[in-house]
């Protein structure tokens, strides 16, 4: 959850941010062959076997999808909406004490 380079973002609306979870970290030679990819005005960042996204004009309209880096990376990935993790992270804090 802190790792989202977004979430400090207070402009950026949650229904813009994304994560993808990878089922492994990527080879860094994949990575960068993916940063040749033009997604604009989409971004996103990878941090270790996390993908998060931001879509400027929503998921359904971006070329910039789970295929794309199941694909490119050599992975399989899951993507979830930054509302859906937030409540995820905070279930398990909850079950967890």
């Amino acid at each position: 959850m802190k790792n989202n380079p977004h979430s400090k973002e207070i402009k950026v609306g949650v229904k813009k941010k994304y994560v993808t979870f990878l089922s492994h970290q990527p080879l860094k030679a994949d990575v960068l062959e993916l940063f040749k990819l033009n997604f604009t005005p989409d971004t996103f960042q990878i941090i270790d076997d996390v993908i998060y996204l931001y879509y400027e004009h929503g998921a359904g309209r971006s070329k910039m999808s789970s295929i794309v880096f199941d694909k490119k990376l050599k992975v399989t990935s899951t993507s979830r909406n930054w509302n859906t993790v937030s409540k995820l992270f905070d279930l398990a804090l909850t079950l967890k004490t």
